[in-house]
């Protein structure tokens, strides 16, 4: 819970959920932001209501009213990419309806992909570590 939850009416993620992981609308009156988190609900609205947020506008939103809430709880086994994808998804839907106005810079995210080089004959190996450890790749 946020210290001080009182002091932050904005956010309305309930209590116990605030450290979980997801995707997260911004509303004041028909304006929304769409983000998503990999650490904390609570981690990201901290970083949204600070002053020096690089997102000035959802600072913005905040500070003017509007309601920090979750779209979508990911389990705790999700990763980075499907939380992505949730998030994209839900940005899609919204600027679909003309009710609303969505104030994300970008459209959506696309996740960025380093390549690696690993020998030959440990190509398995290496696809078997990237696997018991949830990471996503591409072959």
């Amino acid at each position: 819970m946020i210290k001080g939850r009182k002091k932050f009416k904005q956010f309305q993620i309930p209590i116990g959920e605030d450290h979980k992981k997801g995707v997260y609308s911004i509303i004041l009156n028909n304006d929304i932001y769409i983000g998503s988190t990999n650490t904390s609900f609570r981690e990201r609205f901290l970083q949204h209501i600070n002053k020096n947020n690089p997102l000035k506008h959802t600072y913005d939103l905040l500070i003017n009213g509007g309601i920090f809430n979750t779209l979508w709880i990911a389990t705790d086994n999700e990763d980075e990419r499907n939380i992505r994808k949730k998030e994209n998804e839900y940005i899609e839907e919204y600027k679909n309806n003309p009710y609303w106005n969505v104030i994300n810079f970008k459209d959506s995210y696309k996740i960025k992909y380093k390549n690696i080089k690993v020998k030959a004959k440990d190509y398995n190996s290496a696809i078997k570590v990237l696997q018991s450890n949830n990471i996503y790749y591409k072959k």
